[in-house]
């Protein structure tokens, strides 16, 4: 009987093994071997795993590969970084509206500081990282715009609560 043999029980167990192919011909038993990135000659998103292009049949070598791989890593990496420095300038401004809420205004209010601190860190550490990176890659575009959009709300409670120091300080004075 079929259901009995053991190679039928490998067939729907070990799918690695009947999976995809590296560049050798042997098969993939992790699949974060695979690494995606554009293929150099006509930026489509292709695998790490292919000889050559799909798209445009553009023949890939080992070097090509891994710089190619290495780039949209780095990509990857600094989009991943804007998008939390982001996350946290908008966590910042909620935290402030959440401030005036009773029962909860000392937690919002605490946490708020400590972002507002913490943003800047994070964006002097992502213009660090990142900043030299030169690629066409939309993506990194797309990340260069979440870092100046948390910058410009950070910069907009700095000004704020300068305004409102500003105006603790000469409110009371006569001009």
């Amino acid at each position: 009987m079929i259901l009995h043999h053991p190679d039928f029980l490998y067939f729907f167990l070990d799918f690695g093994y009947y999976g995809p192919t590296n560049r050798k011909g042997s098969a993939v038993k992790d699949m974060s071997d695979i690494k995606t990135f554009p293929c150099p000659n006509c930026s489509q998103i292709i695998n790490s795993s292919m000889d050559a292009c799909r798209f445009c049949s553009h023949p890939l070598d080992l070097d090509e590969v891994s710089r190619a791989v290495a780039d949209q890593n780095a990509v990857n990496e600094a989009y991943n970084a804007a998008s939390n420095v982001r996350i946290l300038a908008g966590s910042m401004a909620t935290l402030y509206l959440l401030s005036f809420v009773p029962f909860i205004w000392i937690i919002c209010w605490a946490m708020h500081w400590i972002l507002f601190a913490g943003v800047p860190i994070s964006l002097i550490a992502w213009m660090i990282r990142h900043s030299r990176l030169k690629t066409a890659d939309p993506s990194f575009r797309d990340a260069k715009r979440a870092v100046l959009t948390a910058f410009l709300i950070w910069a907009g409670f700095a000004a704020f609560r300068l305004l409102i120091v500003a105006t603790m300080f000469f409110g009371g004075a006569q001009l």
